[in-house]
Formats: C-alpha cells, sequence, structure tokens
C-alpha cells in the first residue's frame, strides 16, 4: 500500500500517494474537490471554476492598478507638477562599483512602476545627483601618491587634484566621469547632476536660506534620531572656510538668515 498524505485547502484536498517499486520512486499528484457533504466534484469543473477565479482576481488587481495611476496623475496636476522627478545619489570619494548600480537600479525600477501605473501620462526625469562638493575624509588606497593627496584632505572633491591623469580638472571629475561611463555600459536612462555645479550656480541659494531661517525647527527634528557624540558636532549646514578651503564638520553657534551670515564654534 502507498503512503498518502491529505491537505485540505478549504474545501480543496490534495492527496499524494508515493508508489514505491524496487527501482521505481513515483509521486503522484491527485487534486480531489469535495462537496459539502464530502462528495467528489468533477475536477474538470472545479479547474474551470479556480481560472475563473484567476481571471477575476486578475481584473479586479488590473483595475485596481490603473485606479491607482489615475490617482497619482491627479495628485500631481493638483499640485501644479507638470513632471515626476525621480533621484538617486552618489559620493564620488571613490569609483562606482555594485552598490552604486544598485542605487540607480533601484531607482528606475522605481521609476518604471510610476510609468507603468500611470501609462506614461505624465514625463518622468531619472537625476543621478553627484554629490562632489563633499569633503575628502580620507585617501582612497588606490592612488598613486598618498602623500601628494594628504595636503587635500577635507577638501571639497572637486578641489581636489586629479591623482591619474592631467585630463580631469579634479579628483571628484574623474570620478564622475567614471559613473557615468560605468551607468552608459549599463544602457541606464539618467540625467547627470553636480553638487559642485548646483552650489556655484546659486541653484540652492532659495533653499539654503529657507533652512537657515528654519534651523532651530531642522534640528529638533534631527538631533532625537542621533547618538550624544553625534550630537555634538551635528549641522545640518556644512560651510567651507573661506581661509583654508576646507569643508568644517563643526556644530552652528550663531546663523543669521537675513544676512545669510553663519558663524562657526571652536575653530575655522
Amino acid at each position: 500500500m502507498p503512503d498518502v498524505f491529505l491537505r485540505d485547502v478549504g474545501r480543496l484536498q490534495v492527496r499524494r500517494a508515493r508508489d514505491e517499486a524496487p527501482d521505481v520512486h513515483l509521486l503522484r499528484t491527485v487534486v480531489v474537490m469535495r462537496d459539502q457533504h464530502g462528495r467528489d466534484l468533477d475536477v474538470a469543473a472545479a479547474c474551470r471554476a479556480t481560472d475563473a477565479r484567476r481571471r477575476l482576481h486578475d481584473h479586479l488587481h488590473a483595475r485596481r492598478v490603473r485606479e491607482s495611476g489615475g490617482e497619482l496623475v491627479k495628485r500631481l496636476e493638483r499640485i501644479g507638477k507638470k513632471e515626476a522627478l525621480f533621484e538617486t545619489g552618489y559620493g564620488p570619494s571613490g569609483l562606482p562599483h555594485i552598490g552604486t548600480f544598485g542605487e540607480v537600479a533601484r531607482t528606475t525600477m522605481v521609476r518604471t512602476a510610476f510609468r507603468l501605473l500611470t501609462r506614461d501620462q505624465i514625463p518622468t526625469r531619472l537625476i543621478c545627483f553627484s554629490d562632489d562638493l563633499d569633503g575628502m575624509r580620507k585617501i582612497p588606497d588606490n592612488v598613486p601618491s598618498r602623500e601628494a593627496m594628504e595636503p587635500h584632505l577635507q577638501k571639497p572633491l572637486t578641489a581636489v587634484p586629479d591623482p591619474w591623469t592631467n585630463e580631469f580638472d579634479s579628483f571628484g571629475a574623474h570620478n564622475n566621469a567614471m559613473l557615468r561611463r560605468f551607468l552608459d555600459t549599463f544602457g541606464f536612462d539618467y540625467e547627470f547632476a553636480s553638487a559642485t555645479d548646483y552650489y556655484k550656480s546659486g541653484r540652492f541659494d532659495a533653499v539654503l536660506l529657507r533652512a537657515a531661517e528654519r534651523y532651530d525647527d531642522i534640528m529638533a527634528v534631527m538631533l532625537p534620531t542621533l547618538g550624544a557624540e553625534r550630537q555634538a558636532t551635528y549641522s545640518p549646514i556644512l560651510p567651507i572656510s573661506p581661509t583654508t578651503d576646507r569643508v568644517l564638520y563643526v556644530p552652528m553657534k550663531e546663523i543669521n538668515a537675513a544676512y545669510s551670515e553663519l558663524k562657526r564654534r571652536n575653530r575655522r
């Protein structure tokens, strides 16, 4: 006699019987539908009913997806947006790697899902933003000369000389070029943006002044999320010293948004 295993799924029963012979191991799966009195139902009819339920589920799901896409379009129209902007970031303190790929790939997936939901009724853009105004906190291991890089520690990445070639204006510009080549290799659809270009062109001026005006409110939100050591030095604004050209990771002593002035505590 074969071993018999019975599993109930609502009114659906799946019976598995294993027939064992000297040279044969056969696993048979038998699907049996039973009514409320325990009588067998026609399997073909049961399969047709299952298919009908699946088609109904797919239809309802597709309708919900269409409704969700319509709500997204209406929401953007209500706030006056004519496009949906997606953004991913990159810190060019080193060469791009699999993590960089993942950042852009995930954002591309979200953008693709949005396009499918909205049926491309709203134009979309994907910006890959390079934080190339960040300070160089440490010297990478793969540079030709660490000694030549040491005087530039804490300077913005686009103010550090290119250690490999004379082809690029800076260390940050070199790594930005490697990023674009890396993303182009995989065929990503994106627009590149540089923090250095955005800040120097004044594109962030209005937002920076707004952040200065709401500095205390920002700190009230951020400080409870940080540990004691990080709280002592945290600031949402990282100024660049006019005397050393270094990015200053110090707390603000006073901010006067009306005069666009910042006073730093302890050191320049």
